[in-house]
Order: structure tokens, then sequence, then C-alpha cells
């Protein structure tokens, strides 16, 4: 049988535990929990992707291009393991103390406007980074590079479209002539549409070169 007066009693010791939190505030293990979460996701990401380097290599004693950056990865992943097991004992001595959705709402919310210039375009610089690096591979260089120039530009302040527009595709160019013809690089076409945009960039540059 329950005990009415243990759950009464559990239930008071969360909701006071609740109430000691500022207005605006978060037990820090649920921020470092996300954190974490977020960590694993972009190391699986970053994995998965890295799977177009598989096989290259030079010779039978080379390990292939993807084996120091998977390690690299591996080494991310095990540490936010390790962290998420000590996450899981920090929270399981806390007790079940979750604050209101609207708490942790309004906690982001007062976050994101405390934050400085720089602190916004740091944080906004990695999420530019972070997707422009996945939609590399189905979107390919061509697409993706111009629009993220110009995203991360904005970013940092710079406010003249057109400039910016010059910009990107100029410097969009000169990348793909220097990987193509100097280092002789291949660089990711995309899939689809994104590809036969690829294919005529490429043909229309390769046309003009003597």
């Amino acid at each position: 049988m329950s005990n009415p007066e243990g759950d009464a009693g559990s239930s008071t010791d969360e909701q006071r535990a609740i109430e000691d939190l500022k207005d605006s505030e978060v037990p820090s293990y649920y921020v470092d929990a996300l954190i974490t979460l977020g960590f694993l996701v972009g190391t699986a990401l970053f994995l998965y992707l890295s799977t177009d380097l598989v096989g290259m290599r030079s010779n039978k004693f080379d390990p292939g291009t993807a084996f120091w950056p998977r390690v690299a990865l591996l080494a991310v992943a095990i540490a936010a393991i390790i962290n998420a097991v000590f996450l899981f004992y920090r929270l399981r001595e806390a007790g079940p103390v979750i604050p209101p959705v609207e708490r942790i709402s309004d906690s982001v919310r007062d976050a994101v406007s405390g934050m400085s210039e720089e602190e916004q375009m740091f944080y906004l610089s990695i999420i530019s980074v972070t997707l422009y690096l996945a939609a590399l591979k189905p979107t390919g260089f061509v697409f993706s590079t111009p629009l993220f120039l110009f995203v991360f530009a904005w970013i940092a302040g710079y406010r003249k479209p057109a400039k910016l527009v010059v910009f990107s595709l100029a410097t969009t160019v000169f990348l793909f002539g220097a990987f193509r013809t100097v280092m002789n690089i291949a660089l990711p076409y995309g899939d689809g549409i994104f590809r036969e945009l690829s294919l005529f960039v490429e043909i229309a540059f390769n046309s003009i070169l003597p």
C-alpha cells in the first residue's frame, strides 16, 4: 500500500526545490545534459559523414584519411558518454526535480536576450558551420558554399547584400578552381539537381581554362 504521508512529503519537497530556484533558473545538470546530447548528436553526424573517406589509402601501411578524424570523434564521444554517466548519478541523487516548461522556456529566452553581440556571433557561427558541414554532402560544394559564406559574413556584421553576393560567388569560384585544378581534389557534387548544377559549373569552368 502506498504511503499518503510519504507521497505528500515527497511532493512537498519537490515543490519546495522548484520554488527555491530563481525565476529564470534551470538546474545546471539539465543544461549540462543538453550540451552533452548536442556533442553526441554532432559526433554521430560527423562519424557518418566520415564514411566518404573510408578506403582512401595510398598504400597498405596508410590507415586512411578517415583514421585520425574518427579517432578524434571517438574521443569526443567517449568523453560525452562518461559525462552522461556522471550526469545520470547527479540526476538520481538530486531527485525528480524538473522545473515547469514555462520556466525552462523563460530561462532560454533570458539567456539568449542577455547575450552580448560577441556571444551571439560566436554561437550563430557554430550553428552556421555545423549546418554547412551537414549540407555539404547532399547539396554539394557549389550550392552550399556561397550560401554559407553569405550567412557567415552577415553574422560577422557585414550588411551590404550586393557586395556579399559578389564576395560569396567569387570566393566559391576561386576555391572550386583551386581545389579542382591546382590540388586536383574532388569536391562534393551533391545529389540530384545539385549534382547537375555542380557538373554544369565544372564544365563551364573547364571550358574557360587554356
